[in-house]
């Protein structure tokens, strides 16, 4: 047996290892590990109109107008926690001042949108970044991301105080996720002539523009969707 030939099945093994580590967290592309825990979402813009409602998903292109408001549709393959905020890359605040969600899904495959009511969007800023992070319930960092969420809802908030308190929150996220690129969980996004555009009763089909990304126990799953045509999310700050 030649030298090439022993060590064939040992170069196998190695690249069939590597490929497998590579395959097991989500890419700046939005892909995941199936086998894995993993949840989808999709942003999306909605309008409501005279000609009825109209939603697409929601693209860095995507921009404010008259009866528009963004939605979140998530779902997850084990129950976890859902946190979407939006951060403003000018101030490092909250964007429009959209404040945070929280939601549980309790059950594999339940289908939520965040917010409930919606974030309105009929003006204001594009320049931000749309994050969304999945924790496992039993994770020790869930009732802080609660308590800190729940603080931020006051409408008559002062604006400084919630500034801080987005700071806080951002690099909370970052804490969590173990690095400060956020190129590595940029979400995938559809191009803008293929987003889906429905209109009237007919459901939105949001699942097949939907990132995807796993998450385990201490491993938060982290995507985010940059606004306003940015070619690159914002750098997220380090603790």
């Amino acid at each position: 047996m030649t030298t090439l030939q022993c060590h064939v099945p040992v170069l196998v093994a190695v690249l069939a290892a590597a490929l497998s580590l590579g395959s097991s967290r989500g890419g700046p592309t939005g892909e995941a590990d199936s086998a894995k825990s993993y949840a989808k979402i999709c942003f999306s813009v909605a309008t409501r109109g005279k000609d009825g409602r109209k939603e697409e998903a929601f693209s860095p292109e995507a921009k404010p107008g008259a009866g528009e408001w963004l939605l979140a549709h998530a779902v997850a393959s084990q129950p976890c926690m859902l946190l979407v905020a939006a951060f403003d890359r000018a101030s490092d605040g909250l964007a429009n001042d959209w404040r945070p969600q929280i939601a549980d899904l309790t059950e594999p495959w339940e289908e939520i949108a965040l917010p409930q009511a919606g974030w309105s969007w009929q003006d204001g800023s594009t320049d931000f970044d749309l994050y969304a992070v999945f924790i496992q319930p039993g994770s020790a960092d869930v009732a802080d991301l609660k308590r800190l969420v729940a603080a931020m809802q006051r409408p008559d908030a002062d604006p400084d105080l919630l500034r801080s308190q987005a700071e806080k929150l951002r690099e909370l996220i970052t804490r969590l996720c173990g690095d400060t690129d956020p190129e590595k969980h940029r979400a995938a996004v559809a191009p803008v002539e293929v987003s889906g555009v429905v209109r009237g009763s007919e459901e939105f089909a949001w699942r097949k523009f939907a990132g995807k990304v796993n998450f385990s126990n201490g491993h938060p799953g982290l995507l985010i969707f940059p606004g306003g045509g940015a070619a690159n999310p914002g750098t997220a700050k380090a603790e």
